[in-house]
């Protein structure tokens, strides 16, 4: 089953931490109470926040949440991830395409603070798609077929994963 994850813009290509995120208006959820692990500060250089979105393209993780929570059966090694982020007026943009290399069936319960408790889908490598190639504008509707409203991350039908698969290919000559 194909999954489509929800993150944050990331201004480093989703490699490191945003640079000057309050001066970036794609990073401005980033600043929501709430939104992400530990916001960053108004004054920032460099993102001093939190967030699982600042590796995914160099640790090529995702963790399902809450905290607690697992991935269960429903997504298996080979099923395709389509990653969005939210735009400030409000549309969708798809960033990034890849497949599942392995996923953890059990919360980790050792290592760095911020990974203990979650369970992770990790990705295949990729690189984020052109900025001048993502399909942009895009309506929750066109992405899962619903309003989403809370959480990180929707199942696709595989009717869903074929649309934006073909979406990608059609309109961008991706996929």
């Amino acid at each position: 089953m194909a999954v489509v994850i929800r993150t944050h813009f990331n201004n480093q290509r989703w490699c490191g931490p945003c640079r000057q995120p309050a001066k970036d208006a794609r990073c401005a959820l980033c600043f929501d109470d709430g939104r992400v692990p530990r916001s960053p500060q108004p004054d920032d250089e460099i993102c001093s926040g939190l967030c699982w979105e600042r590796d995914i393209c160099s640790h090529h993780e995702w963790p399902c949440t809450p905290k607690g929570h697992t991935w269960g059966d429903r997504v298996q090694p080979g099923d395709q991830v389509f990653f969005v982020y939210r735009e400030p007026a409000g549309g969708y943009t798809i960033w990034g395409y890849t497949h599942v290399f392995s996923v953890e069936h059990h919360p980790r319960t050792h290592g760095d603070e911020a990974h203990d408790g979650y369970a992770f889908l990790r990705v295949d490598d990729f690189v984020p798609i052109l900025i001048e190639n993502r399909p942009r504008g895009l309506t929750a509707e066109q992405l899962v077929g619903a309003v989403w409203g809370q959480g990180a991350y929707r199942y696709l039908s595989h009717a869903e994963a074929e649309r934006i698969e073909k979406m990608l290919e059609d309109s961008h000559g991706l996929g």
